[in-house]
């Protein structure tokens, strides 16, 4: 494969990969992740989320995540029936702790959920779109394999910059 005949908008061409190297070499404000965190649902307790151990670098300081299963928060993350919103878990980056945060829950009647921004300081490491039907989602208790729900879980992150 020639490199020199990709189109711009193509992750190996010159450019892209340059600013890709760039950032990852004299490093960034913003966490890059360098591995996949694997958002999934928790095996310990399947009332939680799951995330693998990934590696990331920051002000070019490479950093690894230990494995984690984060709870919901009571009250504060519950849906009602018929209901859906979306999830963003993130890394905060202050001290690798890993954070859910939740998007305005609409009726499913009205329309899809819509993810909120990754919160300042935080690395996105992906979404949890959690769907009632049949009863309400409590988070502090209700299986994420529940029949009365369908959870899907992405792993995503916000795009290198250098690659927009």
């Amino acid at each position: 494969m020639k490199f020199s005949s990709l189109k711009s908008k193509h992750y190996l061409h010159n450019a892209s990969l340059k600013a890709l190297l760039n950032e990852i070499a004299n490093g960034s404000t913003y966490g890059k992740l360098l591995s996949n965190p694997g958002v999934s649902i928790g095996s310990s307790s399947k009332a939680k989320v799951k995330t693998n151990a990934f590696d990331y670098v920051k002000d070019g300081v490479f950093h690894t995540v230990a494995a984690a299963e984060t709870a919901f928060t009571a009250t504060e993350h519950d849906i009602a029936d018929k209901s859906e919103a979306i999830f963003v878990v993130s890394c905060k980056l202050a001290d690798d702790s890993i954070v859910i945060t939740m998007g305005e829950p609409v009726l499913s009647e009205d329309g899809s959920a819509v993810a909120p921004a990754t919160p300042e300081g935080h690395l996105k490491l992906g979404e949890v779109k959690i769907v009632t039907d049949g009863a309400v989602f409590d988070a502090s208790t209700t299986l994420l394999d529940a029949a009365t729900l369908t959870a899907t879980f992405t792993s995503k992150t916000d795009i290198f910059s250098g690659l927009a």
